[in-house]
């Protein structure tokens, strides 16, 4: 996951921020096709299922422990937040 996002940043589509000891991501504001990437991803979640992207949509409290096992993630946190279109990034 790491090196997925190092390359989205080395292209230019997301920005990092250092938040403690961990990094947050957001879109760049800068790129130039960030609106139509943003609808792209809202509508790829649409095909999942209703229980399956209310996993995918939840946001996290505090980074996940080096190690722990990806099955031990609480339903109620969220991972992935996606801002309406054309809000400020």
């Amino acid at each position: 996951m790491q090196k997925a996002l190092d390359a989205l940043e080395r292209a230019g589509i997301l920005v990092s921020r250092p938040v403690g000891n961990t990094l947050e991501y957001e879109f760049n504001p800068q790129y130039a096709l960030r609106d139509e990437l943003r609808a792209l991803l809202e509508q790829a979640l649409l095909l999942y299922p209703e229980a399956l992207r209310n996993k995918l949509l939840v946001t996290r409290k505090r980074p996940r422990r080096k190690g722990k096992p990806l099955c031990s993630q609480l339903p109620n946190q969220r991972v992935l937040t996606l801002p309406p279109a054309g809000a400020g990034a």
